[in-house]
Formats: structure tokens, sequence, C-alpha cells
């Protein structure tokens, strides 16, 4: 640099090609949001349950690791809610071994007179889930495509519960 500005050599730089550069950050700017696009936005990220119903929510394929992890976090949840939703929206796939813990699940929590229902499976775990026993103990009405349609499902689980003064009406079905 120091040649160059004593011998005035006609240098390209960045600046002088580009413009300068901004030694600061830009300035923030907030998009224009309308309060139901906020809503939009917003809403699938809180998922507020009755009292009576537990959702979980498995991340990352449910392969042996993880369904080991889901197994035991299951079986220490304080009191056994009515209605046990599993959301599997960020599961893109299921082995042999998440596919046994969640029959583990679901028998078990049948044993408890508790309600399972599926939500927001992604193509894979919804094909393994019809090929295996598992989809004729849950039954397809507690395979629900949306988080508001299980939580419909488990509301009017509940209400059932109300009227009929009893457990569950889980399907029991012999292996």
């Amino acid at each position: 640099t120091a040649a160059v500005h004593l011998l005035e050599l006609d240098v390209e730089t960045v600046g002088s090609r580009f413009g300068g550069i901004n030694a600061g950050l830009p300035h923030f700017v907030a998009p224009h949001v309308t309060l139901s696009e906020a809503a939009a936005l917003v809403g699938p990220a809180f998922t507020i349950a009755p009292r009576g119903v537990e959702v979980f929510e498995i991340n990352g394929p449910f392969f042996f690791g993880a369904a080991e992890t889901f197994k035991d976090t299951i079986a220490t949840v304080a009191g056994k809610p009515k209605v046990l939703v599993i959301r599997l929206r960020r599961t893109p796939a299921m082995d042999a071994t998440g596919l046994h813990a969640l029959t583990d699940v679901v028998r078990r929590s049948r044993h408890d007179r508790t309600l399972v229902l599926l939500a927001e499976l992604q193509p894979q775990p919804l094909a393994t889930l019809h090929r295996s026993v598992l989809m004729d103990e849950i039954g397809e009405e507690n395979v629900c495509a949306t988080m508001e349609e299980a939580l419909a499902r488990a509301h009017e689980e509940l209400e059932l519960r109300r009227l009929l003064g009893r457990g569950s009406r889980q399907r029991e079905v012999v292996p």
C-alpha cells in the first residue's frame, strides 16, 4: 500500500469497484405482518392441551436410542393421563425398534386406561405403522393428520368418558 501511494499507481480495490463497505450492521426493519398472518405463523408452535391430556413430541428419526429414551420418558410421567397424544411431525423415519417402543407404550397405556393418539405422522412412519399390527390396536380413528384433529379427538374422548362415567373406550385387541 505504501508503494501504491508513493508511486501513485492506479490500483482497483473492492471499495473503488463496488463502493464502500459498511463498517456497521444493517438497520433492522421489521416486516409488515397482519394479525391473522402472525397467528398462522405462531399458532403451530404452541399446543394447549386440556386437563387429562398429555402431548409428547418425538423429534428426529425414531431408532434405537430415541426409542429407549422415549419409553423411559413416558414411563416417568407423573400420573396417568386419560389421553396421550404422540406428535411425530418431525420424525422422518421409524425402524422396527421405534415401532416396538411405540407398541410397548400403547399396550402399557391401554392397561392404564389411557387412550393413545398419534398425530402428524410423516409418510415413512405412517407406512411402517400401516404394515404392523399396531394400527389395529390403535385404530385408524386415533391416527390424526393434524394436531388440531388430535386435540378434537381428545376432547371427544374426554367428553365421552364424562358422560359414561368410565375409563376408556380404547379398543381391546387380542394379539
